[in-house]
């Protein structure tokens, strides 16, 4: 026992000191090491939020977005302990936690040293994915690699003696799968469909019992996570504004979203079609390949399959976004475990030569996107479009300004919107007549006394012709264009 506390003390210290590592070089938006221009877009939303939560506002209310509450509270929190190094520290927290219980997983199968060398080729493969930080996907790394560990578990059991799940997992699995819908709806569908296969094993061997308690656990564990949001989001008035953001608009464009199959863009985007392919329809595929061949693994194979057959569907017809496919990296320790378990000389001869490819391929495929990532996420054009902002509009009217299109802006001005449809009006107004109308209304209203242009203006275009002024361009291209109000 004391030898085994020993082991996991080592394991959380490994753990903790390869998440600073990493957070520190891929995360662009908090780490220390950047400056201020690389906020990257996304990660500049969540934080604007959370700020402001921090500070009162409510999101969904005061500021909107199409995200699950979830990474809204985290920035909330990170700010409260101390701004942008608060969430920079709660990210190392997270990453620590997704290393461990990967490094947990791969000690089922493996010594320390070799748990050790194939979690950080597991953060190889996160690298690829990893798009400056303080995603939605970041933070559900920890909880997808923990259902993973206790998949594995339960499965060994089964193996030596079919038999029910334990409740507590499964409350576990219920809290997991809840913290993913509280961030973005897909993003727990891996989890979702080893969910969902153990369900139908228990139902094959008529453990109705067990069952039972597994779906209360289930239940009791997601509403756990749920209901505190609900109640208050419902206190605030804020409960069908919260239901629309988290869920019913990203549900109703689930259809629109710019898929893989028809879009040319995948081939400019290898590397993370590369994680997506290996680690869910490779996983698929060797898991077909063990379902027909090695009865002793059947239903190793079976829970893999169909968790990986929903996220893999998912993150084939979905955006073609880099990050989607982090959710895509915890799956890599069940892969290998299954490659490990292959019989016979030629199969385990092939699965080591496929380890082989597995270790080496990320690190190949981080050295190609990373030696121009920065450049790419660097924008000392919208710094100094910030510094120019300052001078040209008067103090008194700077926070009453919008920024229409490039809510970063608001992170380099140090301002709050004051209109709560304030990160891309066009791209999200399109996507949702309810959204469309409520835009064009706010706009309306003019509380804004400028409004800096990045990009197109479709809904405002009439609002900004009859009741604003163009006053400048900015940028070398003109890209930025400064209206004020008449």
């Amino acid at each position: 026992m004391k030898q085994k506390k020993i082991n996991n003390i080592t394991a959380i210290l490994f753990a903790v000191a390869a998440a600073v590592l990493f957070c520190l070089k891929f995360s662009l938006s908090t780490s220390p090491f950047y400056g201020p221009g690389l906020h990257t877009h996304d990660s500049a939303i969540f934080f604007l939020i959370g700020k402001y939560w921090a500070e009162g506002s409510i999101p969904y209310i005061d500021l909107w977005d199409h995200k699950g509450p979830m990474i809204f509270f985290i920035n909330c929190l990170g700010c409260l302990i101390a701004g942008k190094h608060g969430v920079f520290a709660l990210q190392c927290v997270f990453l620590s936690a997704f290393i461990f219980f990967t490094f947990k997983t791969f000690e089922l199968r493996f010594n320390r040293w070799t748990s050790a060398g194939l979690s950080i080729v597991s953060l190889f493969w996160l690298a690829c994915s990893y798009e400056g930080g303080n995603l939605t996907e970041e933070y559900v790394l920890p909880l997808l690699a923990a259902s993973v560990y206790l998949t594995v578990r339960w499965l060994d059991d089964y193996r030596r003696t079919p038999c029910g799940h334990n409740p507590w997992n499964a409350v576990l699995l219920g809290a997991i799968l809840a913290f993913c819908f509280l961030t973005r709806l897909t993003n727990g569908l891996g989890a979702a469909g080893a969910t969902l296969a153990i369900a139908l094993i228990l139902i094959k061997d008529r453990q109705w019992k067990n069952l039972l308690l597994n779906a209360a656990g289930f239940l009791g564990g997601a509403l756990a996570l749920i209901l505190p949001f609900a109640v208050y989001f419902a206190a605030k008035g804020a409960l069908d504004e919260c239901i629309f953001g988290s869920f019913l608009f990203n549900v109703s464009n689930l259809d629109a979203a710019e898929g893989g199959v028809g879009n040319n863009y995948w081939r400019a985007n290898i590397i993370p079609f590369s994680i997506m392919a290996v680690n869910c329809f490779g996983l698929a595929v060797l898991s077909l390949f063990v379902l027909i061949r090695d009865k002793e693994r059947r239903a190793d194979a079976f829970v893999w399959l169909v968790s990986s057959l929903m996220l893999g569907w998912w993150l084939f017809t979905s955006s073609l976004m880099s990050h989607y496919r982090t959710v895509a990296v915890p799956f890599f320790p069940a892969l290998v475990i299954m490659l490990a378990g292959m019989k016979g000389r030629f199969l385990k001869a092939s699965g080591l030569a496929v380890l082989a490819l597995l270790i080496v391929g990320p690190v190949f495929l981080t050295l190609r996107k990373w030696s121009s990532f920065v450049d790419y996420f660097d924008r000392p054009e919208a710094v100094q479009v910030a510094e120019e902002l300052r001078g040209d509009i008067p103090p008194e009217d700077l926070p009453t300004t919008i920024i229409y299109g490039d809510p970063q802006f608001y992170l380099l001005l140090d301002i709050k919107p004051v209109y709560h449809n304030f990160t891309y009006p066009d791209g999200q107004g399109a996507k949702s007549e309810r959204l469309r109308d409520d835009i064009v209304k706010e706009y309306s209203s003019c509380k804004a006394s400028h409004i800096l242009v990045s990009g197109g203006q479709v809904l405002i275009d009439g609002i900004l012709r009859d009741r604003y002024a163009f006053v400048k361009e900015y940028g070398a291209d003109g890209d930025y264009k400064l209206y004020e109000r008449l």
